[in-house]
C-alpha cells in the first residue's frame, strides 16, 4: 500500500499574522498622528495666547500713553484725537485703536474751531460702528494686518484683508467709571462739571482658528492721576 504524506501548510497562518500586524501598525500610526495633531494644536493655541496677551496690553497702553502725553503738556487728561479730529475727547463707545507709525510725537494746538486739541498723535483712534453683534462680523470689521515691517496695523479695505489679513482682530470698549448697580442702578463718577472722572477700558482681541472664533478681554481703569 502506498503511503500518503501530509504536509502542513502555513500560508493561511501567515496571511492572518500579516493582517494582524498591519492592523497593529495602522493603530500605532493613527495614534501617533492624533498625538502629533493634538501637540501642534496646543502649540498653536499657546502661541496665539502670547500674541493675544501682547495685543490686549498694547490697546490699554496706547490709551494710557495718550493720557500721559496730555498731562505732560498741561492739557486736560481726557483729550483725544478721534476720527482724525472729528471728536476731541474720550467718550463712551467702541473704538479701533492702533499705532500711527507716520507720527512720531503728539502735537497740540488750536483746531479750526478755535479749541485747544491734539493736532497730531502717534496713536490712531477711530470710532467703530459694527454692523452686527456677531463675533464674525466684529472680526471682519476690526481685523489686523501686517505692514511692510511685520507690525500689526488695521486692515482698511476688503482687498487688503483678503491678501494680508492675520487671524487676529482687536477693538476697545470705553465707558465712564461708575459705582452702584443692581436694583438701584449705577451712578457715573463725575466732576463738578459733570464730566466723567475716569473711564473703564475693556480691550478685546478676537482670534480666528479655522471657522472657530475666540474672544479674549482685559480691563483696566484710566483716570486723572494728578488730581
Amino acid at each position: 500500500m502506498k503511503k500518503i504524506a501530509f504536509r502542513h501548510s502555513r500560508s493561511g497562518f501567515t496571511l492572518i499574522e500579516l493582517l494582524v500586524g498591519m492592523t497593529i501598525f495602522s493603530i500605532a500610526i493613527t495614534s501617533i498622528f492624533l498625538l502629533l495633531e493634538s501637540t501642534m494644536k496646543s502649540v498653536r493655541i499657546s502661541r496665539n495666547e502670547v500674541i493675544v496677551s501682547n495685543l490686549l496690553r498694547e490697546q490699554l497702553e496706547l490709551v494710557r500713553n495718550v493720557r500721559d502725553a496730555n498731562l505732560a503738556k498741561g492739557a486736560a487728561w481726557n483729550v483725544a484725537r478721534i476720527d482724525d479730529g472729528a471728536e476731541t475727547n474720550f467718550s463712551s463707545g467702541t473704538f479701533l485703536i492702533e499705532n500711527d507709525f507716520s507720527a512720531n510725537v503728539t502735537k497740540f494746538g488750536t483746531d479750526s474751531t478755535g479749541n485747544f486739541s491734539i493736532l497730531e498723535s502717534p496713536v490712531k483712534i477711530k470710532k467703530a460702528n459694527f454692523s452686527s453683534d456677531e463675533i464674525e462680523a466684529k472680526f471682519q470689521e476690526s481685523q489686523l494686518c501686517f505692514d511692510d515691517y511685520k507690525r500689526y496695523i488695521r486692515c482698511d479695505s476688503d482687498a487688503h484683508r483678503t491678501q494680508s489679513g492675520t487671524t487676529f482682530a482687536s477693538y476697545t470698549n470705553i465707558f465712564p467709571m461708575y459705582f452702584g448697580g443692581g436694583a438701584t442702578g449705577t451712578t457715573t463718577i463725575a466732576d463738578e462739571n459733570d464730566n466723567p472722572q475716569g473711564f473703564i477700558l475693556d480691550a478685546r482681541v478676537i482670534v480666528r482658528d479655522g471657522n472657530v472664533y475666540r474672544e479674549y478681554d482685559a480691563k483696566t481703569a484710566i483716570t486723572d492721576w494728578q488730581r
